[in-house]
């Protein structure tokens, strides 16, 4: 799995030569969140997890 995670980073690497890997992990975290959300919104109320402890997870990408 490392493998793929990899590649996919030297996949984003080569669109965005001057990035990082805590920009790419902030991407992947901006997509993965705007999936998490759609998933979420279709949960029962009593079912949701707090936004709160969703947003602990994500990395730090400034403001």
């Amino acid at each position: 799995m490392a493998y793929f995670e990899e590649q996919d980073y030297q996949d984003w690497l080569a669109d965005n030569p001057q990035g990082s890997r805590r920009m790419y992990a902030c991407t992947v975290a901006v997509l993965s969140g705007e999936v998490v959300d759609e998933v979420l919104q279709d949960l029962p109320d009593a079912l949701r997890p707090d936004p709160e402890t969703i947003l602990g997870a994500m990395p730090d990408c400034g403001a």
